[in-house]
């Protein structure tokens, strides 16, 4: 299980650019983005359909796949 967080963590920090990804525990995961108040709320939109389409690929670890939702 731990390659499935692994690939997790490595799919969510080619998607954020301005901020950075932790691992909290189990398949807990925070992402901190830095943006001014201006482009906040856009930066967060577009940050969180990008994790959604990243994380919703299908997962490939040794001979098992998972095909995402």
């Amino acid at each position: 299980m731990a390659v499935a967080y692994l690939e997790t963590a490595k799919r969510l920090q080619t998607v954020v650019e301005d901020g950075f990804v932790a691992r909290l525990g189990g398949d807990e995961f925070v992402v901190a983005l830095i943006a001014t108040l201006q482009d906040g709320q856009k930066k967060g939109k577009e940050l969180s359909d990008a994790i959604i389409e990243t994380i919703n690929k299908p997962y490939r670890i040794g001979d098992l796949s998972d095909w995402g939702r």
